[in-house]
């Protein structure tokens, strides 16, 4: 018969184990729910029905970036690459402003528009 503390022993070692095992189960679940295949998947997280402070989409310029871009992905990583996008200005109350970009690829300012609203 195993003696009282080795009990207590064998008892806490599996408690943690499972324990860590849901930990790691639940944020996985989370994390595919939230993302899908990858964090550039278009989940819909805001939508139509969502409140929002937001006023106003205006048009910036055309501009050449030098960023990241997960289209010219490698085995290695994302390098960055020069590229042109469509510059947008989201305006929000309390003068909380966001720059968007949108590639280039979409061809004229309107169907930029589109996109990034």
């Amino acid at each position: 018969m195993l003696n009282f503390t080795y009990k207590n022993y064998l008892i806490k070692k599996i408690t943690l184990i499972l324990f860590f095992f849901a930990i790691s189960t639940a944020n996985t679940f989370a994390v595919e729910y939230l993302f899908g295949k990858n964090t550039y998947t278009d989940c819909d997280i805001l939508t139509k029905k969502d409140k929002t402070t937001f006023q106003n989409l205006s048009y910036v310029n055309k501009d050449k970036i030098n960023f990241w871009d997960r289209r010219t992905a490698k085995s290695s990583g994302w390098n960055k690459s020069d590229y042109e996008v469509f510059v947008f200005k989201a305006i929000f109350d309390k003068n909380k402003d966001v720059t968007v970009r949108v590639n280039s690829e979409f061809k004229t300012k309107e169907k930029a528009k589109k996109q990034a609203l």
